[in-house]
């Protein structure tokens, strides 16, 4: 399993939000440049970004910084955040992305994240943010009325490879992650699980080891000094 570090931005500072709620905004850094350079320099070699107001239909992506990110560091990035359309996330891998995270879009516009799916296979990453099992979008503000089985039963005929789960009742709350989602998932999809949101300390990273899941978004819990640079590098690959 591969610990990815999260770098969530609002007005080009890393942010944290307390279970999506806008209002509700730790800034942790005014310089992401320089905190993504501190992941890479430890070991890690894969960094979660999202531009949380371009999620939301708020405002431009954060494109400048994907790439002075991309420039500085050893990083491979996930980008999401603003997303809608193939020429997005083709601007998104343009500027150094290794990955796209689709959400929205992949609700409102089907047929271009299937062929985003097709053409890209697993540089596309569905991101589904649940509110049980209902997903929802627009950064979290927007009921979709869709759930996440339906969604990954569409896409995977595609050739859909990825698929992040945020459980988002425990987003930025510390609380655990969600081990039973995530196992659901697992036995009946043939995808690779990204876990994401409530994730406390190593232990919850030996967990999520445990059951065979391919990565796990880190955020507050390294932000507040419950998880080390040291320990997420070991999750490095």
């Amino acid at each position: 399993m591969i610990a990815i570090p999260a770098l969530d931005l609002i007005k080009g500072e890393a942010v944290r939000l307390f279970k999506g709620d806008y209002d509700k905004k730790t800034v942790y850094s005014n310089d992401p440049v320089s905190l993504a350079r501190r992941f890479s320099d430890a070991g890690i070699r894969r960094l979660h970004v999202v531009d949380l107001l371009a999620a939301k239909g708020n405002g431009e992506n954060s494109l400048d910084i994907l790439e002075k990110i991309v420039s500085a560091t050893n990083l491979s990035v996930d980008y999401a955040g603003g997303i809608r359309s193939i020429s997005d996330a083709e601007r998104a891998f343009e500027r150094g992305a290794s990955y796209v995270a689709i959400s929205s879009m992949a609700v409102k516009d089907k047929k271009s994240t299937a062929r985003l799916i097709e053409k890209y296979g697993d540089k596309i990453i569905l991101f589904l943010d649940c509110l049980a099992s209902t997903v929802r979008i627009s950064g979290w503000l927007e009921d979709s009325n869709l759930s996440y089985e339906s969604l990954l039963d569409f896409y995977i005929p595609f050739g859909l490879d990825y698929v992040a789960l945020t459980d988002i009742s425990k987003d930025g709350t510390l609380s655990g992650p969600s081990l039973d989602l995530y196992k659901r998932v697992l036995e009946k999809y043939p995808v690779r699980v990204i876990a994401s949101g409530g994730i406390r300390d190593k232990k919850d990273l030996e967990s999520l080891d445990d059951i065979s899941l391919d990565s796990a978004i880190v955020g507050r819990a390294y932000y507040e000094g419950r998880i080390s640079l040291e320990e997420m590098a070991h999750y490095a690959s």
